[in-house]
């Protein structure tokens, strides 16, 4: 029996009635939508029309519309997501196009909600900190095209999310890799931008196969593109399992699980640094989305499944910050990190998993909720941080944490948002990754009573995270701000206030929710609840499994306490005389006698040696050991790449025509066709 071709039926069309009537919040979504991909035009004509500018002439005024143009489309995405959640309406919009396959069907639910806040707030901080950013640069001739494209980001990614067909998932998810990928090659004179945006782009587009060959499978077995449950119910345990494969594949390369993470630390340390706040903030979670989007569509997954998001997300959580622990750059520690929190967000979702699986709707709730929360956590936690290394990027000059130090008397405003960040990134309370990694640390703790192997090991595994993540963040912190300069630098300064403001306010964010997580708890009430539902188990509040008003105010008596025993000691020290101590024989010792960045995390660093496999270099003369800790699966396609261009350079050097090798040409024409009819003949064969 032949099927309808997708998109051609006049009665149904990708399971749903040929239109829908337009909701007022979808119209408004897509207003919204359409202003963020706009906002970068001003800025990019004010450039061409602009004549060169005296240094005394007012600020040109295309950045600034541009920048009022992206707030605009955000304020009325946040508007149309909000009401959606508190109305119960789902915003959703589906009408047929020109295309000959799918059609536009767009819808807000709680799980799209989760991702479009981060969405639509981030965008616009990054822009902020750009005007400030680009004008500690010589060179700010790529300032418009970067406007540009996180516009198009932007745009893309709420797309993405809001996306009811796989055809419009498909066309989104390909305008996040090329927006992505320009904004990757921002200085596309560098040689190391333009491999780093070149390998995103190829990681990235091997994803998208694997999308492909999903999207392809749901077509043939629903008859349609609709990415509906109801068209899907019938799908067999074999097919499931292979779906969910795929996915696996195509998103986790987007997320960034350990070892599809091979384009995540190149973008992120040659990406300017509000663009890989984005990458990191933002883009990765896209691929968080595409799995959970799967688990709404698709039947349960397999018990497999589940075991393999804990094993991923726990190898991801460790050599994440393994080797983060072994980076000079400042930029490529960040960038581990997001791998290590990539990581923790797998496991809370493994442990869900595993909670079906063994029939724990508690162990459900708390892996889906500590998962929602901590993406939430982790987009202003690393947002910030990375605002953070644009400051002292911008200060200094470089990255290098083996040349900082004493930063804290210079930047003392960078410092103070930074500390913020990095203790919420090293997971204390009482800030928001603490809270977020709490509820991952519950199901843990319950996972253990019996839910299966694997995930009874999420416990250790993620206090071993928690150990090298303090230990990570206390070496970034105390490198860059603390100790004395370990070489001369010119008088560092804060940055302007347009690079500080974005930063507070994620600072003031993430000590909100450490202090109030009830302020998020519908959300996560909402998510959790529909992704139970989705795998058929009961949904159940968390505030029956979380104490969160006894949370609020264990972190406010914490927050008190410790910001009097830091009054009182800073006025005891005020006060104290200074006493020379002994200096062992070392009258006037030197900032060369400092621990450096690499010497701090060698210790930890030697205890993964046998997968890390790191290399010492010696000086013959004067000057620092110097330490690399290189990615192992990055080495390996690195090698993998260069064994093939040599294969193929070795090729192209012996089917070259030359003077005097017609016989040769003719030989191999002679052997391709020989080789073509011993194909057909098998073929024929075979066949009868």
């Amino acid at each position: 029996m032949r099927r309808e071709i997708p998109g051609c039926s006049s009665e149904r069309v990708n399971g749903a009635p040929p239109d829908t009537e337009p909701s007022s919040l979808a119209l408004l979504a897509l207003s919204g939508l359409l202003l963020l991909a706009l906002s970068g035009l001003p800025p990019l004509i004010a450039r061409t029309r602009r004549a060169p500018r005296a240094p005394d002439a007012p600020p040109a005024r295309g950045p600034l519309l541009g920048t009022l143009t992206l707030a605009a489309g955000a304020a009325l995405l946040l508007t149309a997501t909000t009401l959606a959640l508190v109305t119960g309406d789902p915003a959703s919009l589906s009408f047929a196009w020109a295309l000959p396959f799918g059609r536009f069907a767009v819808a807000i639910d709680p799980v799209s909600a989760l991702f479009l806040y981060p969405i639509a707030l981030m965008p616009v901080l990054a822009v902020i900190y750009g005007h400030g950013y680009w004008d500690a640069h010589a060179d700010s001739a790529d300032r418009a095209k970067v406007r540009l494209f996180i516009g198009l980001l932007a745009a893309s990614l709420a797309l993405l999310v809001m996306a009811r067909d796989a055809i419009l998932f498909l066309i989104a998810w390909e305008g996040m890799a090329l927006a992505s990928f320009f904004l990757i090659t921002t200085d596309d004179r560098d040689p190391a931008a333009r491999a780093a945006g070149w390998t995103y782009l190829v990681a990235t587009h091997v994803g998208t196969l694997a999308l492909f060959a999903l999207f392809a499978i749901l077509a043939a077995e629903s008859g349609d593109t609709a990415l509906s449950a109801a068209t899907l119910a019938h799908l067999t345990p074999s097919t499931t399992t292979a779906l969910y494969t795929l996915g696996l594949l195509g998103f986790g390369l987007k997320a960034g699980l350990m070892p599809l993470h091979v384009w995540l630390p190149p973008a992120h340390a040659a990406a300017p640094s509000h663009v890989s706040a984005l990458l990191s903030g933002v883009v990765t979670k896209a691929g968080i989305y595409g799995l959970l989007r799967l688990l709404l569509v698709l039947p349960p997954p397999p018990a497999a499944i589940g075991q393999a998001l804990l094993l991923l997300g726990a190898v991801s959580a460790i050599l994440g910050l393994v080797l983060a622990l072994g980076q000079r750059d400042l930029k490529r520690v960040l960038a581990y990190s997001t791998v290590e929190n990539i990581g923790v967000m797998a496991l809370g979702l493994g442990l869900a998993l595993a909670g079906k699986a063994h029939g724990a709707p508690d162990l459900v709730a708390l892996g889906f909720g500590g998962m929602a929360f901590h993406i939430l956590a982790h987009a202003l936690t690393k947002t910030a941080l990375f605002f953070g290394a644009g400051a002292v990027h911008h200060a200094l000059g470089h990255r290098d944490l083996d040349r900082m130090g004493g930063l804290q008397r210079h930047l003392p405003r960078t410092a103070r948002l930074v500390l913020v960040a990095t203790l919420s990134a090293a997971a204390l309370p009482p800030l928001a990754a603490f809270a977020s990694e709490l509820l991952i640390y519950l199901g843990a703790f319950r996972a253990v009573a019996g839910s299966g192997a694997l995930a009874s090991l999420a416990a250790p595994v993620l206090a071993l995270t928690g150990a090298l993540a303090l230990a990570t963040f206390v070496r970034t912190f105390a490198f860059t701000f603390l100790g004395t300069p370990r070489e001369p630098h010119a008088a560092p300064h804060d940055p302007p206030r347009t690079m500080l403001a974005p930063m507070a306010f994620l600072a003031a964010l993430i000590l909100v929710l450490g202090l109030f997580p009830q302020l998020v708890v519908p959300l996560l009430d909402a998510v959790t609840a529909e992704l139970a539902q989705a795998l058929g188990v009961a949904p159940l509040p968390l505030a029956t499994l979380v104490p969160f008003d006894l949370m609020s105010i264990l972190s406010a008596s914490l927050l008190l306490l410790v910001s009097l025993a830091v009054l009182l000691l800073w006025r005891r020290l005020a006060r104290a005389p200074t006493v020379v101590t002994w200096d062992c024989g070392y009258a006037a010792p030197t900032a060369r006698m400092q621990y450096s960045a690499t010497s701090f995390g060698a210790s930890l660093v030697d205890l993964f040696a046998g997968l890390v496999r790191p290399r010492v270099r010696k000086p013959r003369s004067e000057g620092l050991v110097t330490r690399l800790v290189p990615d192992p699966v990055l080495a390996f396609v690195l090698r993998t790449s260069g064994r093939l261009d040599a294969a193929s350079a070795r090729l192209r050097t012996l089917t070259r025509p030359r003077p005097g090798r017609l016989q040769l040409q003719i030989l191999y024409i002679l052997l391709a066709v020989i080789a073509l009819f011993l194909a057909l003949g098998l073929g024929l064969g075979g066949s009868a």
